[in-house]
């Protein structure tokens, strides 16, 4: 709280924090602020439970003896606990990758087996690439490609420099992703809003990434674009990467995630929702060639 005006004020700072159509939080703080000076004022607001994904709106006043100064709005989410720890799928998984990823998916996803090989694979339907991977794309190709042609579905979580077949990831700071639509289920209860500032810095250029590499959009293939990101002056420099992507070959497909979700996964909510969602999606979709006709006159 800044006093920016040439007098001595009794300030009065009136917060409320309303929770759904409950308040969860009000106080009211009173102190003497002189000329010019910095006043640092913190609070803490206990959520109450939520079964779901619940806004938060928090209001704070401030007052000069009884002149209202300012208002300051802010609106939050608040969402259960439970998305950490409760299952996604109940389906057989198999997981290829580090120990700490791995402790994450077998919760989501209890039915998983870890294998220290792709060769392994099988024959369980879904098979994670946990994030980070060492392995090399040409060490792992012929082991990935083969579970894919069997009907698999392969969901790679973000990695440094590995790649799956074609697809080229180049190394930059996106500062935020977006999708034209929110209609495929990967991106359920997930808006524009979602994809930006999972950290809390921000400096001169803008908020700290969580997207530190993406795919350059694909020219050819059955690609799905799921998100978007650009690179450039105030990061508006064309949405030709995506960090996001859906690859579909006869009854196997591949969808690979740029999104550092792994890592932010127990402090951002939003990441734990897309990893849920992106399991429970490759759970339910039917995959398969689509039957094309020609009628000859």
């Amino acid at each position: 709280v800044y006093n920016d005006t040439l007098h001595r004020q009794q300030v009065t700072l009136k917060m409320r924090a309303v929770q759904g159509s409950h308040v969860v939080f009000e106080e009211s703080q009173r102190f003497t602020q002189e000329p010019g000076k910095y006043v640092s004022v913190g609070i803490s607001i206990r959520p109450a439970k939520c079964t779901e994904r619940t806004a938060l709106s928090l209001t704070a006043e401030l007052y000069h003896g009884e002149q209202l100064m300012f208002t300051l709005h802010r609106d939050y989410s608040v969402y259960p606990a439970e998305l950490k720890t409760e299952p996604a799928v109940q389906t057989a998984v198999c997981y290829f990758g580090n120990e700490t990823d791995y402790e994450i998916i077998r919760r989501l996803a209890p039915n998983c087996r870890r294998v220290r090989s792709i060769q392994e694979a099988g024959p369980e339907r879904i098979l994670v690439l946990g994030s980070g991977l060492e392995e090399q794309e040409a060490d792992l190709h012929s082991g990935l490609y083969r579970f894919m042609m069997g009907g698999g579905r392969i969901l790679i979580l973000e990695q440094e420099g590995f790649s799956f077949g074609s697809m080229t990831i180049n190394k930059k700071e996106f500062l935020r992703a977006h999708a034209s639509e929110y209609s495929h289920p990967a991106l359920k209860g997930l808006s524009n809003d979602d994809f930006s500032c999972w950290l809390p810095h921000a400096g001169e250029y803008g908020p700290d990434s969580f997207i530190n590499s993406a795919f350059e959009k694909p020219q050819h293939g059955d690609f799905h674009i799921l998100l978007e990101c650009s690179f450039g002056d105030f990061n508006d420099g064309g949405d030709l990467w995506t960090p996001l992507l859906e690859y579909k070959k006869g009854q196997g497909a591949v969808l690979a995630c740029q999104l550092e979700v792994m890592k932010h996964f127990a402090e951002v909510p939003q990441a734990c929702v897309l990893v849920r969602n992106m399991l429970s999606y490759l759970d339910t979709k039917t995959y398969g060639y689509a039957d094309t006709g020609v009628i000859a006159g």
